[in-house]
């Protein structure tokens, strides 16, 4: 468990309130909801800080693409050796820091799914893309679509010349 959980986790209030529906008094945690909402909105940065462009997954990938190239560039001597010992190192640190925002990311996901969502469900990161039901691989243009397409000059060309 990350330190990020255990810090949500400590933020609690319990209060006994007076529940008007039953009629009756009630312990209850009055910083549920604002503990929620911080950790939707960790979620939603812990996604942008390793997707964006400028995110971990792509540093590390960019720090991959520099091991290779150093790697390339290698000659044996010491510049070319300390410079790819500095790769190597740079692209460690750049994998570790992926591995661990993407460890906390998990953790908040867990702790979101078990003790704030009634559903059981995974928290949605803003901007990240939806999941649905659609067939991820295209499939046939309708017949009466592609005449139409073809009436108009804009006959289907990947999907129909792959058939």
């Amino acid at each position: 468990m990350s330190n990020i959980v255990k810090l949500l986790e400590a933020i609690t209030l319990d209060a006994e309130v007076y529940n008007t529906y039953e009629a009756a008094w009630q312990q209850n945690d009055q910083l549920f909801f604002a503990r929620k909402i911080f950790a939707e909105a960790m979620m939603d940065k812990l996604y942008w800080l390793t997707t964006a462009k400028k995110g971990s997954a792509n540093y590390y990938e960019m720090k991959k693409r520099d091991v290779a190239s150093a790697q390339q560039n290698f000659r044996g001597d010491e510049i070319s050796t300390n410079e790819l010992r500095g790769a190597i190192a740079n692209a460690k640190a750049a994998g570790d820091k992926h591995d661990a925002l993407m460890q906390m990311f998990a953790d908040l996901q867990e702790l979101y799914r078990t003790t704030m969502d009634e559903n059981g469900n995974d928290y949605h990161p803003y901007g990240a893309p939806m999941m649905g039901n659609a067939p991820e691989e295209p499939s046939d243009i309708p017949e009466d679509i592609a005449q139409e397409l073809a009436a108009l000059g804009m006959a289907p060309t990947a999907i129909e010349d792959a058939a």
